[in-house]
């Protein structure tokens, strides 16, 4: 029978969830969603489609709400039957009462200030106004509008601004996530940053950064969060050779070696 579990993962401010699927053996696919009270369901990175290979399936979360009850829950199809549903104990990331940037495979994360809470949001219009001869008025052509687009400006120290300005340069889409959750802007959103420039604040070197912004949907949403890799094994044991033994009696399996965050932070 299929399970599920979720538990606070990490040292990292803010910490991920570690959600743990088992009860595999005979299941097709299973999808791995979160939801928070009164929201919709989102669909977790590395939970989408998955075909089962083992009875297990390990994830990490780096994009759940902050300060709110989330339940996690899989659903599971196996053949033609109706696909069941088991959801897993709330549990609630800490709000660490900041903005928080992060890197939606990694979690890397850098926690800033908000402008006197400015979010500036604007939406184009995707159409066109035909003017026909002998008309009075024109004739509208119309799409959908277009998705949230602004601009966000956040302060931050020296130290915070260089890792910020670290985590821009790759050029990725951030999760963005903010502790206040009655507004029309979403807890938790993946931003696409068009544009940046940076002033200083202070003669500290405190920076005041405006990040020109498009929402956009988590790319590639198939890629699971790595929970550790072979530096954090490295790390554990400087001397592979010797401590091959140590390394088989410790982690008989990759997923009990992948369950051991092994001090990673």
């Amino acid at each position: 029978m299929t399970a599920i579990s979720a538990a606070l993962y990490g040292s990292q401010v803010p910490p991920a969830v570690q959600v743990t699927v088992t009860g595999l053996t005979g299941v097709d696919l299973v999808n791995v969603y979160r939801q928070a009270p009164g929201g919709a369901a989102t669909l977790v990175r590395g939970g989408v489609e998955v075909v089962p290979t083992s009875d297990a399936l390990l994830l990490v979360d780096v994009a759940g709400e902050l300060g709110r009850p989330l339940t996690y829950f899989v659903e599971a199809y196996a053949g033609a039957a109706v696909p069941t549903q088991t959801s897993a104990a709330p549990i609630t990331i800490p709000d660490p009462g900041r903005h928080v940037l992060s890197d939606s495979l990694d979690g890397e994360a850098v926690l800033v200030d908000v402008v006197s809470d400015q979010d500036e949001r604007e939406n184009a219009t995707r159409g066109a106004l035909l003017r026909p001869v002998g008309r009075a008025r024109p004739v509208a052509v119309y799409d959908v509008r277009e998705s949230d687009a602004g601009v966000l400006r956040v302060y931050a120290d020296q130290p915070t601004t260089a890792a910020l300005v670290d985590l821009l340069a790759d050029g990725r889409p951030l999760v963005s996530r903010h502790p206040w959750h009655a507004c029309d802007i979403a807890a938790q959103e993946v931003l696409y940053f068009t544009g940046v420039k940076r002033a200083r604040r202070s003669t500290a070197g405190d920076r005041i950064t405006e990040l020109e912004f498009v929402v956009v949907d988590l790319p590639d949403p198939h890629l699971a969060t790595s929970l550790v890799d072979l530096s954090d094994l490295a790390a554990a044991y400087p001397s592979p050779p010797d401590d091959l033994a140590d390394i088989a009696a410790d982690y008989p399996t990759l997923l009990t070696l992948a369950q051991d965050d092994l001090g990673a932070a």
